[in-house]
């Protein structure tokens, strides 16, 4: 799924079916696009966001539920398709990409030199 464009909304309501929970009991997900021109002020720059308000999705999302291992469920769930969650108040959420480490290959003299520097605190 790297090189594919997730459907975001398709892996929640994914999660939800699974988990038996309705998505839409807490207000359901909205593409950001749709949810900035609702005029809410987080998660414009998101892939999606989850209202979880007092619904289903709640506890696997909002911390004040103290449910820690369904958030944990719920994270470990994301990350498999490289995404996160970020609250942006305690009734609803965005979810992000991860961002990918990138190796940026050092010029010889910065790599000497940190391996002199490394050497000379050894001794």
């Amino acid at each position: 799924m790297t090189n594919k464009k997730l459907n975001v909304q398709s892996l929640i309501k994914t999660f939800a079916k699974d988990n038996r929970l309705d998505l839409e009991s807490g207000g359901g997900f909205f593409s950001a696009k749709v949810w900035e021109k609702k005029g809410n002020e987080y998660g414009g720059d998101s892939l999606g966001v989850i209202c979880h308000d007092g619904g289903d999705m709640a506890p696997y999302i909002n911390l004040d539920y103290e449910c820690y291992a369904l958030e944990e469920k719920f994270n470990k769930y994301l990350a498999k398709f490289g995404l996160y969650h970020e609250p942006c108040t305690c009734w609803y959420t965005a979810i992000y990409k991860i961002w990918e480490r990138v190796e940026i290959p050092l010029p010889r003299i910065i790599l000497v030199t940190i391996f002199v520097i490394q050497n000379n605190q050894r001794n």
